[in-house]
């Protein structure tokens, strides 16, 4: 059949199938908008699900219309550009104003790259075989799924178009879109399978088979020495790729399987590990090569703190660097000696980067000045290149060679999770598979160094057994990107909050806390992986786009700690109030506490006004100011009422005062929840008091005779005058909130609250004043809501995940494993534990960066024993 013809008979099946099913999405979408608004939690949301499903049924037809149109437009406008230059004459006469990227606005808004990698990953496997049988339909020898007119992305525009139409013409409100965009995606996501293995089927029938010939091209050099040999078959393949060779499909699935057995290895790698994959690439023992070759056989932090060494062994790995090549381990046997010499010429006549490393003892300084943004100058012919004085961290130009490769890589060689895996069980070091091709493509020392050291950091980072092996397996898979931006950007090493680098850490973080409750692992996993094929299938490689999608996993993480920020917003309130009621109570109890010093008055009566009747006049302060002025000058009134009266008018005045304060007393305590036995006591203890009071001449209640009531009233002048503040003088920053109030708070909000911190505060004892002037930055940089923590309390030490919100930043959540209930506590009880060492973050620093300080470590070391070197190697 005739290329075009095909075309048109894959355009109308397409076509068809799409046609076909939407009257079915359109259908299970009115039912599971139904379904939503049963189970909504509000009645807003529960009323745009309603009008989004009555806005289906009433529009059904002018939907299905729509979307017919929308997807035959954009299809037509898809063969026009596809592989930018060929054009199927069915074609000619479209209209060339209509744009695949028309109403940019509305695709920002409703994140149209995010449904069209959702749809990519409902027939991934589909996707990648239709992409080759249409690149071979075009004549093309690189794939490019932007290219291939019936992308996913043609379906994904189509209904977002469709939609914004249908509202359009039928004046319904905008906010429907998204209600209805995310609906239909669902609706549509078991459909897109069948859809393209339909196209598959029907070009397989015409013998467009899902593999592609290897071509072999002629080039000049250095040119062919630049692009590289991007799919180099093994000897053993046969000579046609699959399309899981392009796109490294998992090695097996139960037993070897053909694919497997066809799929190629890359430029420079191995079936074996990265070490081996570098120790099979011809390079000679350069320094850069030797220091490599170190860091490869260096195991990680966790598997040396289990062996309970040293990470490596410096003066083998590094006696056996300085009479060995670069690859594998760095430790030659003597039987291989006479085949690495026969073969130094073949070595030396391939191009390769250039050396930045000029001895093996200066690899730390020269990290380090890497790190600082420093670069190298090339030295003259013969000489050591040399570093640059001036640190600057803008950005650069990659070489024209070297971009192009990479590029190449990120589009062809990037593998899927799966096939990460080595057959030793290994991730794969994609940069280190790779080095002789990217190192071939450029001449410039500081290009040279980023992919070496931007390689050895992928290989920490790949190790690092504190993240779980399948995130690291997803973040491994951007390590071409990465190492682009590195070559363009030395922030990314010197500045800690490069968005590259803050969203490779904050993965790490989340994953690392989201682990220990293996509910939510699956879940965790499902958003990295989605975040990553979203930075990976986007072509702007914009760095805002990292910045989005470290907000997008933000807004994930506190969705799915939801329950724990209501906790947080219920806990900062509690603390708050109890916080704002233990400083005024405790301002009326040194209020009343030095009115009664001149006193010696019964312990019953002494505890009541400091203690009971300081509560009371707290209470009311909040609750009723008017009656807090009452209460307040019941205390002169009662002090006065307990000294003896020496003549017959103050004992009526007495007699007049005591029913008065009776009902006060009676009044305020019974705020309090008092029960009849308490008030019983006390009214025995004020009749007492007062028949003592009355007798004339009595000494036996105050040690002292109080003046006349009035001049008493004058005295406590500034305590009857004083009001309800919220201001904290400087003296009361740090206080020991009142248990009392606390459960007072928790009881007015009626929550279930498991508020800890008073279990804390008699565990610990008083505050010292180490815990009280201790500010440290660490601590407040690793607070951050998700990751995991270790808590030694009640002697008992156990993992938590913590929960740590900029909007609530007087609580800490707690959330155990073997626990349904959350623990709560405040940020002063937590860095309480922290300073007492009863706290241990199990992330003592970020991924990124823990990366970072043990190539430093690597470096130190290997630099360490420069000086043993000459006699090691003789020995």
């Amino acid at each position: 059949m005739d290329r075009n013809d095909l075309l048109i008979a894959t355009r109308s099946v397409f076509l068809a199938e799409f046609n076909q099913r939407m009257p079915m999405v359109l259908a299970h979408s009115t039912g599971q908008l139904f379904n939503q608004a049963d189970r909504a939690t509000s009645m807003l949301e529960q009323r745009r699900l309603l009008a989004a499903r009555q806005l289906i049924m009433n529009h059904d037809q002018k939907l299905e219309q729509q979307l017919s149109r929308q997807v035959e437009q954009l299809l037509h406008r898809s063969f026009q550009t596809a592989y930018n230059h060929f054009r199927p004459s069915f074609t000619e006469g479209l209209n060339a104003t209509l744009s695949l990227v028309e109403s940019a606005s509305f695709e920002e808004e409703l994140h149209i790259d995010q449904i069209t990698t959702r749809f990519r990953q409902e027939a991934e496997e589909g996707i990648r075989d239709l992409n080759i049988r249409i690149a071979l339909l075009l004549e093309q020898d690189v794939i490019k799924e932007r290219e291939n007119p019936f992308r996913t992305y043609i379906i994904s525009r189509s209904i977002a178009n469709a939609l914004e139409e249908t509202v359009a013409e039928t004046a319904s409100d905008n906010e429907l879109i998204p209600v209805l965009l995310a609906q239909l995606t669902t609706s549509m996501c078991p459909h897109i399978a069948p859809l393209y293995e339909a196209l598959n089927q029907l070009l397989a029938q015409h013998g467009i088979a899902a593999q592609l010939q290897l071509k072999v091209r002629k080039q000049s050099e250095p040119a062919a020495i630049a692009a590289g040999n991007l799919l180099d078959l093994p000897d053993e393949s046969p000579s046609a790729l699959t399309p899981d060779a392009q796109y490294s499909e998992p090695a097996s699935r139960g037993s070897e399987s053909p694919r497997a057995a066809s799929t190629p290895r890359l430029a420079g790698s191995s079936t074996g590990s990265s070490a081996g994959s570098v120790a099979a690439a011809p390079w000679g023992a350069r320094s850069e090569d030797q220091f490599l070759d170190f860091v490869q056989s260096r195991p990680s932090a966790s598997q040396a703190a289990l062996q309970g060494a040293a990470p490596a062994s410096v003066p083998n790995a590094v006696a056996g660097m300085g009479s060995g090549g670069s690859g594998g381990s760095g430790l030659m046997d003597s039987a291989a000696e006479p085949l690495m010499a026969s073969s130094n010429e073949a070595r030396a006549s391939m191009v390769r980067a250039p050396s930045w490393l000029s001895h093996i003892g200066q690899v730390g300084r020269s990290i380090q000045q890497f790190f600082s943004g420093h670069s190298l100058q090339q030295g003259a012919q013969g000489q050591a290149p040399v570093w640059d004085d001036a640190a600057s961290l803008e950005l650069r130009s990659v070489s024209a060679p070297l971009s192009q490769s990479l590029q190449s890589l990120i589009e062809v060689a990037t593998p899927t999770a799966e096939a990460m895996w080595n057959g030793d069980g290994k991730l794969r070091n994609l940069i280190l598979e790779q080095r002789q091709q990217l190192g071939a493509s450029t001449s410039d020392v500081n290009e040279a160094m980023t992919i070496d050291v931007v390689a050895m950091l992928f290989e920490f980072i790949l190790r690092d057994d504190k993240v779980p092996a399948e995130v690291r397996a997803q973040l491994g898979r951007l390590q071409f990107l990465v190492l682009k931006i590195a070559l363009q950007d030395p922030n990314l090493f010197a500045r800690k909050t490069h968005p590259a680098r803050m969203l490779v850490n904050r993965i790490g973080s989340i994953s690392l806390g989201m682990q220990q409750n293996s509910e939510s692992a699956v879940r965790v996993n499902t958003e990295i992986c989605r975040i990553v094929a979203i930075i990976l299938a986007d072509e702007n490689e914009d760095l805002a786009l990292f910045v989005q999608m470290l907000d997008a996993l933000d807004a994930w993480v506190a969705n799915e700690l939801a329950h724990c920020e209501k906790m947080a917003s219920s806990a900062t309130q509690v603390l708050d109030s109890a916080k704002q009621r233990t400083l005024h109570f405790a301002r009326i109890t040194a209020m009343i506490s030095d009115a009664l010093s001149p006193y010696t008055i019964e312990p019953y009566l002494y505890d009541f006004l400091v203690s009971t009747w300081a509560r009371v006049i707290e209470l009311a302060g909040r609750e009723a100011p008017h009656k807090a002025t009452q209460y307040r000058l019941l205390v002169p009134d009662l002090i006065w009422s307990l000294a003896p009266k020496v003549d017959r008018d103050e004992c009526k005045i007495l007699l007049g005062l005591i029913p008065t304060m009776i009902a006060t007393l009676r009044e305020g305590v019974l705020t309090l929840n008092w029960t009849a036995e308490q008030l019983q006591e006390l009214n025995l203890h004020l009749v007492d008091a007062h028949r003592l009071a009355m007798r004339s001449g009595s000494s036996q209640v105050l040690s002292a005779v109080p003046p006349p009531l009035s001049v008493m009233h004058e005295a406590f002048a500034p305590f009857l005058d004083a009001v309800h503040s919220t201001e904290i003088t400087e003296n009361e920053v740090v206080v020991t909130l009142n248990p009392l109030f606390i459960q007072a708070e928790i009881d007015a909000l009626e929550v279930n609250l498991n508020l800890i911190d008073q279990l804390i505060e008699s565990e610990l004892g008083p505050q010292t004043a180490v815990e009280i002037d201790s500010v440290d930055e660490d601590f407040t940089a690793c607070l951050s809501n998700g990751v995991a923590v270790e808590v030694n309390f009640a002697g008992t030490a156990r993992i938590a995940q913590l929960s740590w919100q900029a909007n609530h930043p007087d609580a800490i959540v707690l959330t155990w494993p073997d626990q349904d209930a959350p623990a709560v506590l405040s940020l002063r009880a937590f860095r309480r534990l922290f300073a007492r060492d009863r706290v241990r973050f199990l992330e003592q620093a970020p991924l990124f960066d823990r990366a970072m300080s043990e190539l430093l470590a690597s470096a130190e070391q290997v630099a360490s024993t420069e000086t043993a070197l000459p006699s090691m190697a003789m020995a």
